[in-house]
């Protein structure tokens, strides 16, 4: 079956033209533990481009359809919380623990406190609610 196209990520994410790769140290070690291309004027120019087309088919959706791809996207970050935490941390240098916790609170007691709230489709940040 061939994967559908989706207007919404699909034309936004572009890869780096440049064959330039930035080093990302370990925080701890200063030991290099990944590596991300880096981008140009023109490679932002296209992202941008492709980000306000995106924007176009996004502000068409209704708002269940937005707040059903917002879900989605939250269920991704729920289903790969461990691997991010250890990344950000490796990054940060921040304990691992914490960098759980962040991401537990951040983004997860928002959701919750949303579902209590009543405000499904909203996004909630620093207990503001802002209307998406």
């Amino acid at each position: 079956m061939a994967k559908q196209k989706n207007p919404l990520l699909d034309d936004i994410t572009v890869p780096a033209k440049s064959k330039k790769a930035r080093a990302v140290p370990d925080a701890a070690t200063g030991k290099t533990f990944a590596y991300v291309r880096e981008s140009d004027v023109d490679d932002l120019n296209k992202a941008v481009k492709r980000a306000r087309k995106a924007q176009v088919a996004w502000a068409e959706l209704s708002h269940a359809q937005r707040s059903a791809i917002l879900n989605k996207a939250a269920d991704e970050v729920e289903a790969h919380a461990e691997e991010l935490a250890r990344i950000i941390a490796q990054e940060t240098g921040q304990p691992v623990e914490r960098v759980r916790e962040d991401i537990d609170h951040d983004y997860w007691m928002n959701v919750e406190e949303a579902k209590d709230y009543g405000i499904l489709g909203t996004v909630v940040r620093s207990m503001k609610e802002v209307r998406i």
